[in-house]
């Protein structure tokens, strides 16, 4: 998945595809940094595992289809 996302940052915005790539990678860096506090919070207050794991894998789906509906062809700035 990765290769894709990082190409599908040249083709939005050939100009500032480094500026794009930047946005990316710090939204899913701070994505990572709340998923470990709160899966662990997830976990404690609920004493289950699995809910977590429910909720990750719904966030997976969400994006998958957000992906989907990305436009290459058409330019952000």
């Amino acid at each position: 998945m990765l290769p894709s996302a990082w190409a599908l940052c040249i083709d939005l915005d050939k100009q500032h595809a480094g500026t794009l790539s930047g946005a990316m990678n710090t939204a899913g860096n701070i994505g990572g940094f709340c998923c470990g506090i709160l899966f662990g919070e997830l976990v404690q207050q609920s004493g289950n595992y699995n809910l977590p794991l429910y909720m990750i894998a719904l966030m997976l789906i969400v994006s998958a289809v957000l992906f989907a509906f990305i436009r290459p062809d058409k330019p952000v700035i």
